[in-house]
């Protein structure tokens, strides 16, 4: 039970409606900046905390940045502030392997301006026909930037083009169709769910086609084994995580827990350089007992 704004208001209960946003809402009473966050199944309250590691593999992996932010923030939010701390670093990398979360279009296209190779998974496309993967979605549609115009799988073209921005501030292009091709169309049913128009919102040309292209590759071979270098910072989290309790902050507030995330970093490096220099191999995975027991292919 919570006071209301007015000292003198009566006593309430304040239902979930009634909070302010998990950004600026107190979460915990013994750490003000501390807040709530929830990330598929896992709830906590308390900060979010980003490790850059190298991948290289004749050299040993050592942690290279560390950033500790609030936990509500989206993981993309920091993938430009981590390339701009690599870069006043001068250890900027060629190829940046991040988590899905951390892909957006913006950050596509920040990356190529800076010579980075941004590696990861994209958000699916949208639209129940991509989802379907039985109808036309809107990469199925071919776009002519120069001339303003779209064509879609059965030939027709667009009939009106323009250019606005989205919710979001984003500059995106607004596609609209004939009703009378659509409507004559016999592959309508593939293409939208209700007697409308079919229209397609895709972002301006520069991100657009960022986007588009990293989707394609990341179904290709090519793309899937450089990205399994980045299980490798997926063991760094469980290495420091089993050995300095990375999970867990000792101190209330977040530039102490910042330090806290700066010391578990440098000691991480100093044990890894000491183990390099007595035996500079990388080990191998381990192999579970249950795929021991499966038989070897001939």
């Amino acid at each position: 039970m919570l006071y209301d704004v007015a000292p003198d208001a009566p006593l309430r209960w304040r239902i979930a409606k009634a909070l302010p946003p998990a950004p600026v809402l107190i979460s915990s009473p013994y750490d003000p900046e501390a807040r709530s966050s929830k990330k598929r199944e896992t709830e906590w309250v308390g900060y979010k905390v980003h490790l850059t590691e190298t991948c290289d593999a004749d050299h040993p992996h050592v942690l290279t940045d560390v950033q500790t932010t609030p936990s509500t923030p989206p993981d993309h939010v920091m993938t430009g502030a981590i390339q701009a701390q690599l870069d006043a670093r001068e250890v900027v990398p060629g190829a940046h392997v991040v988590d899905a979360g951390a892909v957006t279009a913006e950050r596509l296209v920040q990356s190529q301006q800076a010579q980075i190779d941004l590696v990861g998974p994209t958000t699916p496309e949208p639209g129940w026909q991509a989802k379907a993967k039985e109808g036309f979605a809107a990469s199925c549609f071919v776009l002519d930037w120069e001339a303003q115009q779209a064509t879609c799988p059965q030939g027709k073209p667009s009939v009106r083009w323009r250019s606005t921005q989205n919710k979001q501030g984003h500059a995106v292009v607004t596609i609209h169709f004939a009703a009378d091709d659509g409507r004559r169309c016999g592959s309508r049913s593939h293409c939208v769910s209700s007697p409308r128009e079919r229209s397609l919102t895709i972002r301006d040309q520069e991100h657009a086609v960022a986007l588009q292209a990293a989707r394609h590759r990341q179904h290709t071979d090519v793309f899937k084994a450089r990205y399994r270098s980045r299980a490798g910072v997926e063991g760094t989290i469980a290495q420091a995580t089993r050995t300095s309790d990375l999970r867990r902050s000792r101190s209330i507030g977040m530039a102490k827990t910042r330090l806290l995330h700066l010391l578990i970093a440098a000691s991480r490096n100093v044990m890894r350089l000491a183990a390099w220099f007595a035996d500079p191999r990388h080990a191998q995975t381990r192999r579970s007992a249950f795929a021991k027991m499966a038989p070897v292919a001939t």
